[in-house]
């Protein structure tokens, strides 16, 4: 991953803290002295070793240490939608959150990538909740499916500045070969 797509993704990161801590100050003063743990429940779409899911983890994790002075807790969940797309899988990974969340249900969900979002929105996970989604852009239709109490968060891939970038470092090149798949 290019320092620029880097820096990109760590400036929406900082804008979505932006809006995650001054929900923990509402939650906290309404409870008066009480500093009750936010519950943040991060909706991964692909398995755990994905770069850039890497990268976004461990980017969210540094940002919110190094910007909240709010207790928070964290949970990640690894879905790997883009491997398993059939129904049962779904079907299963669904009762498997809600086990795991029906005691404890976060405070807020954060959704990274459009496997996940496609999740959520099939399964109408969590309403009521508030949502950050952060994937690629998303049509006005496909952010209409989805919940009202929801933040978006669009980036995109500049594969035109990449190639020019490219070229730049390897001045000599005469041939490019783009490899290209549907699992971001």
């Amino acid at each position: 991953m290019t320092t620029k797509k880097r820096n990109k993704l760590r400036a929406i990161l900082i804008i979505f803290l932006l809006i995650i801590i001054p929900l923990g100050n509402r939650f906290v003063f309404a409870q008066g002295s009480i500093r009750s743990a936010k519950k943040i429940l991060v909706l991964l779409s692909l398995e755990a070793n994905r770069p850039i899911q890497v990268l976004f983890s461990s980017t969210f994790r540094q940002e919110m240490n190094r910007r909240s002075s709010h207790p928070y807790e964290v949970n990640y969940e690894n879905l790997d939608l883009a491997r398993f797309r059939d129904k049962t899988y779904k079907d299963n990974l669904k009762e498997i959150i809600d086990q795991k969340y029906s005691v404890h249900q976060p405070d807020i969900i954060i959704i990274f990538l459009l496997h996940a979002a496609g999740f959520v929105a099939e399964y109408n996970l969590f309403p009521g909740i508030p949502k950050i989604y952060i994937t690629p852009q998303l049509t006005t239709k496909r952010k209409a499916q989805l919940a009202n109490n929801s933040v978006f968060g669009s980036f995109g891939f500049d594969f035109r500045g990449n190639i020019k970038h490219s070229l730049e470092l390897f001045p000599d090149t005469r041939k490019m070969v783009v490899i290209s798949g549907n699992g971001i």
